[in-house]
Order: C-alpha cells, then structure tokens, then sequence
C-alpha cells in the first residue's frame, strides 16, 4: 500500500503531521458497537511515532484491565522477538509479522480522554471526484472517495444518514499529540513486543531494517464522542468511552492469542471460575484499595513455574495461588461451589426450565459454562465470593499487619520520591515500578533506584517479620487456608446451614488461628518436624498442605474454642442447626488430628530411616543394630526377589526397630500436640494409630514447585 499522497491536495493543516494513504473499512454486526480500522504501511525509522500504554496516564481512576494492557515483557523481546529478526544463520531464511493493532486514543497532558472530538462530516470535491471530509476537530481526519459499492452510516447520531464511499485510497491525517497538547497517541494493542524488538533492532542497525514496511491496523471508534453518547441517552443505549473499548478490544484480541504463559494465562481465560474469581478480585481490590491495594497482589508473574509462588516480600498473595487453591477444592466440589457462589439464587436464570439448548445452557460446572450463563455467574462471584477474598487478605487478624507494614513502607518511599534531591531518579522510579509495573532500567544513572527497591523489599520484610506469622507468604499456607474454608462450607452447606454464617465462622476461626499460628505450625515444634517441616524449611507437597489444615481445623478440637467461635457468629437460624454445626465440627477436629498423626507417623518413618546413621539423637547401640538389621533387610529381600527364599523366611528386625522407635517418638508428639491445643482429654484414642487413616494419608501427588 502506497503511503503517498493519492490526491495531492492534503497538506493544508500542519497540526495534522501524521498522515498516512491505506484502506478503510468498517467492523461491526447489526448488534455491535461500531469499529473503524485504517490498514496501512510504516518505515522502520517511522515507528517511533507508535506508543505503548504504559507511556501514557489512564486518566483520574485506573481499571484493572487497563493495567493488563500496559505490560511488556522485556525478557521475551530479548530472547526471542529480536533473535527472529536477527537471526543471520541463513540468508534463505523468512520472516514476517501480522500488522500491529493500533488504537487511536485522545490525550491531553499525556493523560486518556474519555471521548474523541464531535464528528464533522463536509461534502467535498477531490480533483473532479465527489468525497467526503470526516473530522474529529484536533485529533485526525478521514478523507474518502465517493463510491456506490459501500455504504457506511457514519454517525449513530444520525442513522438516517449514510454516505457511500471508496474503501481504497483513504488518507488519515492525525494529529499526533506531543505528551502535553491535545491530540492523539498511537497505542498498540497487540504487538507491543514486535513493536519493541522493531524499535531496538532499528536503534542498533537501522541498516538492518531498511527495505523493511511494518503492516499497521490503525483502529478507531468514531461514535464515541460526546455528543453521539448525550443524543442517545434518551434510548437507553449505552456509547462506550475510548478507554473502555479498546481494553474490551485488547482482552478479545490477547485471550484468544497464544499467551506468555503465567498469570496472564489466569487473567486472560474466561473459560472456568477460577479464572474469572482472579480477575474480578484484582478490580475489586483496585477500586477500593487503589492502586496501593492492588501493588500487594502478585499479578503479572510470566513463568509459568513461578506463577503458583508468592515471589517477593512485599506481596500479600498471588493469583496463582489462588485460582490453584480454588481449583482444588471448589472445583472439585459442585456442591460447595454452588453453596459458595449462591447458585440457587440464578439457577432459573443459568438453566431455564423452558429451554433445552445444551450449547446455550449446559450443565454448569467449573469449567463449563456458555456466555449467556457466565454474566449471572460473575455477577454471583462478584457479589458473594470477591469481596471476601479482599476481607481476608487485607482485614482479617492474620494478614492485615501485612498489609499495614506495606502501606507504612510505600507512605515512607512516596516522602522520599518527593524529596528526592536526586534530580528525581532515586525514589521516583521505585514508586513507579512498585505502583505502574514500570521496570527500573538497567543502567548505571538509574543504579540508586535498583538500590532503594531492594532496601524497600527489605523494609517490608523486616517489618513482617516481626508483625506477621512467618509462612504467611508461603504458598501451601495459603492453600491450606482454602482447603479450612472449603471444610467449613461443606459442614455449612450439609446442616443446612445459610452460606453467611458459614463465611464467618470460617473468619473468626481464622483471627482464632492467629493467635496460635506460632504454636501449631513452626518447625521448632516436635509434631511438625519430619512431616511439615524438614530442617527449618517447609516441605512442599500436597500431603503438607493437607496436613496444616488438619493443625488449622484442629484448634476445633477444644470445646470451648469450638462453642465460643459458634456463639460469635450472628446466627439467624435456628439452634438445632447450631448444634448439629458443632457437633460435625468435632468430629471433623478429631478426624484432623487423627489424619494428621497418621500422616506424621508416615513419614516420620520415612524420615528416620534415611537419617537415622547421621542423628546423633539416636544411642550408638540402637545405630548399630538398626544398621545391621537394614544390611540383613538388603540382603534377604534381594534373596526373595531372586526366588531364593520365600517371604517367611525373611528373618530381619529392621522394620519392627523402626516401628518401636517411631511409636514412642509419637507418644510424645501427641502430648504436645495436645499441650498446644490445650485439651484436657486424649482425642486422638489410641496412641497407635489405625492402618486405616494410614492409608488413607500415603498418596498425595508432589507440587509443581
């Protein structure tokens, strides 16, 4: 496509610098909001004038979504974006990228405006051609010949209105904004990574890029102005502002892609509940905490290995963990997800009685859900599952002085940033990167605002330290929470219980928890080590996560605990309800510590017979029979394998000696276990415990971290 001037008369307003020869088409059904697109060519040495949406303020309340547009990932334009275009193996060698979507948004004072300009449509006469001239005053200008063969209405104002124009040659004129006058930014949609790579090969060798036009989509919505919205106020018909458009338009475009990987696989699906928990706590949180509140949530992770991990100290929690905690236990739990959720409140809606269309109205699970059914089932999400997300993480006893020692930090850095006597560059970038997801660059004049972050990083550490429970950034933690909340849902939803009193109870039980987190889970504790803990670490698998939240629901064991917990929930129902409540509560606290000993046994075991040659602990005596005893094992079970010997022949002790050790190991642990809990009765029954809960608690599968 040609970028000349196809007509030879337009260059009559300098405002209007850029100015571009291309297609123009229109995109939209009978039902959609219109979406003009300008398809078109740029130099290399021209993309200069395309921008990214990080480069520009949102406006006076930013969105969630439009956060997710202003991400780069500067690790993938390294190591592979500009190695596809470098890459000089052979000469035979290919390459080409789609076009560049790029939006076209109003700014002033580098800030998005929320309309375009009043469109002005002249009729005009291009060198003995009939056209029309349609203007949006100080932003850009489309000029087009007349042609019969399209017919486009161009204003909604006016449907009674339509022109029939050429969709070749068309010419753009924009007015491309300087980052403080009013005018235009070209901001990429999808493309921003080949954008950067094209930048920074061109600034390396621009020989390189030479013979090289860059295919450009530019995309407009003319009817969001203004006027057009005020016009049809009276319809009820709703005209989307620029911002909201094109970040419906990037999350169309991006959900569809093939993505990084990481959390923007979470945010970007729609296609589970998980999913769209994650997105819409992430608004929430933005809302009402601002972009403080949003800056303690891990969102933007790319590794897909990371992306289940809390990986920086001043994080609350992680998307990650959270739709992989929600996964695992509301999404293996139709019950519990629909009693959570509220479902009977939209089940006529999600599954009317009249309409048997399986593709429009499956069996909702999970993971399946049409479009029509997911509007009532994120509006159930946002109503009754996000907000207690946010009372949890940012209000409940155990993680608000987390959050507090963040916002006590970030008050601090902000009195630095602006003070900063270091022309700007000291603190002022730290701020940005914690609050804009701006990267610090890596060069020497930007070398104090790499320092400041990592002091900031260890304030907040240091803070927490002193404030918090140790492993509240742990992830499998974290995972146990949700495996407590479920087990409360589940008792709730079985008694009948309403679905608030649930929620609750789970609350209070959780400020109950932090006040004895140090005493039931740390690893100086005898009934954590060898199972939660190896050492003064904490053993990353499954089986652990269930095992904390067997410690967790185990503080229901006390009576006192269990009946005060109960009595300060508000209760509207009735108090045989109440009671059956408490009593599965008690069986479920006994059940926990009976699992979670059978647990402890197991690998207790295991534990001691690799370690017991090095565990001074051990008398030399028993060290050295166990170690002939193990010898004598080896020996006779390769015997039985070879056929040598039958089974009863195997005459070896080692396994009893273990056994002995590890039963007088677990009396003690009871007892303070017992202690911690401080009960008064010996609920676990039997100092041995059953094969049965053994095996029950010897299959788990280990985490992907």
């Amino acid at each position: 496509m040609s970028t000349n001037d196809a007509f030879g008369i337009f260059n009559q307003e300098d405002i209007y610098s850029f100015k571009k020869t291309g297609s123009f088409g229109r995109f939209s059904t009978i039902n959609s909001f219109p979406i003009e697109y300008f398809l078109t060519s740029m130099k290399a040495s021209e993309l200069h004038q395309l921008t990214f949406a990080r480069e520009i303020k949102p406006g006076d309340k930013i969105d969630f979504d439009q956060l997710l547009q202003r991400d780069l990932d500067l690790v993938r334009v390294e190591t592979e974006i500009k190695p596809y275009l470098t890459n000089n193996d052979s000469k035979s060698r290919t390459i080409f990228f789609p076009p560049l979507l790029v939006a076209a948004i109003p700014v002033s004072k580098n800030t998005m405006e929320e309309y375009y300009s009043k469109q002005r449509i002249d009729k005009i006469s291009l060198g003995g051609r009939e056209g029309y001239l349609r203007k949006w005053d100080g932003l850009f200008k489309l000029t087009h010949l007349e042609d019969r063969n399209y017919k486009i209405t161009p204003s909604l104002a006016d449907k009674d209105n339509s022109i029939n124009i050429a969709r070749e040659p068309t010419q753009i004129e924009i007015n491309l904004s300087n980052g403080i006058e009013r005018g235009i930014k070209l901001i990429v949609i999808d493309g921003q990574h080949r954008l950067k790579a094209l930048q920074e090969v061109y600034a390396e060798n621009g020989d390189s890029l030479s013979e090289m036009a860059v295919p450009v989509c530019i995309l407009f919505s003319p009817d969001s102005t203004l006027e057009v919205a005020q016009s049809v106020e009276q319809t009820r018909h709703v005209i989307p502002k620029v911002p909201e458009i094109f970040r419906q338009l990037f999350v169309d475009v991006n959900k569809n892609a093939e993505q990084v990987g990481g959390h923007f696989n979470i945010l970007l699906s729609e296609g589970n509940m998980g999913s769209l928990i994650c997105r819409s706590f992430c608004s929430f949180v933005l809302s009402k905490r601002s972009i403080e509140g949003l800056a303690q949530i891990e969102w933007n992770q790319k590794k897909k290995k990371l992306s289940t991990e809390i990986n920086r100290s001043y994080y609350l929690t992680s998307i990650g963990v959270i739709e992989k905690a929600l996964a695992e236990t509301l999404g293996k739990n139709k019950f519990v997800n629909e009693y959570f959720i509220g479902f009977d409140e939209i089940k006529d809606v999600v599954h009317p009685s009249e309409n048997d269309d399986h593709l429009e109205f499956p069996k909702v699970s999970w993971d399946k859900f049409s479009l029509s059914q997911k509007k009532h089932i994120l509006s159930q999400i946002q109503k009754n599952v996000v907000p207690l997300l946010e009372r949890l993480f940012f209000e409940s006893n155990l993680f608000k002085p987390a959050n507090d020692c963040f916002i006590k930090e970030i008050a601090r850095l902000r009195d630095k940033s602006e003070t900063d006597s270091h022309g700007g560059i000291a603190f002022k970038p730290v701020m940005e990167n914690l609050l804009e997801y701006m990267p610090i660059p890596d060069t020497e004049r930007y070398r104090d605002a790499r320092h400041n972050l990592r002091l900031f990083e260890e304030d907040v550490k240091n803070c927490k330290k002193e404030q918090c429970f140790t492993f509240l950034n742990h992830a499998i933690f974290q995972r146990a929470i949700f495996l407590v909340w479920s087990e409360i849902l589940k008792i709730g939803n079985r008694v009948g219980l309403t679905k608030e009193f649930s929620n609750n109870f789970f609350f209070q039980l959780i400020d109950e928890l932090d006040n004895k987190v140090e005493e039931l889970i740390d690893f100086r504790k005898s009934f954590c080590q060898s199972f939660v803990f190896l050492s003064n670490r904490i053993n990353p698998t499954n089986e652990v996560r269930n095992g904390i939240s067997y410690l967790i629901l185990s503080i229901l064991s006390n009576k006192k605990v269990r009946e005060r917990l109960s009595a300060s929930v508000i209760n509207n129902d009735n108090d045989k309800l109440l009671n059956s409540f408490n009593e599965e509560l008690r069986n479920l606290s006994y059940s926990c510590l009976n699992k979670y000993m059978a647990s402890y046994r197991k690998n207790k075991t295991k534990v001691f017979k690799t370690n017991y040659p090095i565990d001074n602990s051990i008398d030399n005596e028993l060290r050295n029979l166990l170690q002939e005893e193990e010898i004598k094992k080896k020996r006779e079970m390769k015997d039985y394998k070879d056929g040598i010997i039958s089974k009863d022949q195997i005459t070896s002790k080692f396994d009893s000696l273990v056994d002995d050790y590890v039963k007088k190991d677990i009396i003690n642990v009871q007892n303070d276990l017992r202690s911690a809990l401080n009960l008064e009765l010996d609920v676990f029954g039997l100092n041995d415990i059953s094969p049965e809960l053994v095996e029950e608690a010897s299959e788990f599968e280990p985490l992907d971290e």
